[in-house]
């Protein structure tokens, strides 16, 4: 962390080999993390709450012993903050039950991607007048995203009754041998849930509308692999920004407004750009990248 006079105020050992993404509400934040297992700990005081049950994959290993595949992307549903969905490397998607971290149970186990998952996303509610986003909602089911190197994004029914289909829809991602080409690495929703933002392995950066699922923006933006992406909150004037971060070590600010404009092109990293995420409003922006830096703005 460079120097800004910031301090890290809270810490906790995770007691594993590799950590790979994050997803936190007010009250939870959970890990994903190597070989299945997935930690809860208070948001707050970082207190350790429960380790989710790990389950071993259908194929043994050496030995006959049990694998467990990694927990790669997690996300807390948008209609309650008690489920968690977990995606792991051997292409399973399961909604967990957290109401009571005594008594963590498996609500469901989906059918999912044909390669690696790569990102998981909430998704909401979507305003009936996209240009007046604050008025009437067109309700929807609890929902999840889902993006995977196989160029396909998913979307989940996480309501979906049993022995119903619980994809809502699917959208395949063009590339130049096909959509199994497109191979995405990440992914992000608008803050109004009408925007699904996607990057791939090949730097470039597409945005689908989460309802119709057609292709609304293409940024051939980066030169490297797309690593990460997040939206600011929305502003007074009703607008909001987006960033990207690439193994090019680049970030991009586009302006969603006016199709995705590219506002701004940061290069403080030395290496690659891991995360982005705006704070204050979107006031701010902080970065953390393979150079080992975090870096507020």
């Amino acid at each position: 962390m460079r120097p800004t006079g910031r301090t890290i105020d809270k810490s906790v050992n995770l007691q594993v080999q590799s950590a790979f993404a994050l997803a936190a509400t007010a009250q939870q934040l959970a890990v994903a993390c190597a070989q299945g297992v997935v930690r809860l700990f208070s948001s707050k005081s970082l207190t350790f709450r429960t380790t989710l049950p790990r389950f071993a994959a259908p194929s043994a290993g050496a030995g006959g012993g049990a694998v467990y595949p990694d927990a790669q992307s997690c996300s807390f549903s948008l209609a309650s903050t008690e489920q968690l969905v977990v995606a792991y490397a051997d292409h399973t998607l399961i909604v967990w039950d957290v109401t009571d971290t005594k008594q963590v149970h498996c609500m469901r186990s989906l059918p999912s991607h044909g390669s690696c998952i790569w990102d998981v996303c909430a998704l909401g509610n979507v305003p009936l007048d996209w240009a007046d986003p604050g008025q009437q909602v067109r309700q929807q089911p609890p929902r999840v995203a889902t993006c995977a190197a196989d160029g396909a994004v998913r979307l989940w029914n996480l309501s979906a009754v049993q022995g119903a289909s619980p994809q809502a829809g699917v959208i395949m991602v063009p590339g130049d041998r096909g959509p199994a080409s497109s191979k995405l690495r990440c992914m992000c929703v608008s803050p109004d849930c009408r925007h699904i933002c996607v990057g791939d392995q090949h730097g470039n950066i597409r945005v689908y509308d989460s309802v119709t699922c057609k292709q609304l923006s293409v940024q051939e933006a980066h030169d490297g692999e797309v690593l990460c992406l997040d939206y600011s909150p929305v502003r007074p004037d009703g607008g909001f920004l987006a960033a990207s971060g690439s193994r090019d070590m680049l970030i991009h600010i586009y302006n969603a407004q006016l199709g995705y404009q590219l506002l701004e092109t940061l290069d403080d990293h030395s290496a690659a750009v891991t995360a982005v995420r705006f704070t204050g409003g979107g006031k701010g922006l902080v970065s953390c990248g393979a150079d080992r830096s975090i870096i507020f703005r």
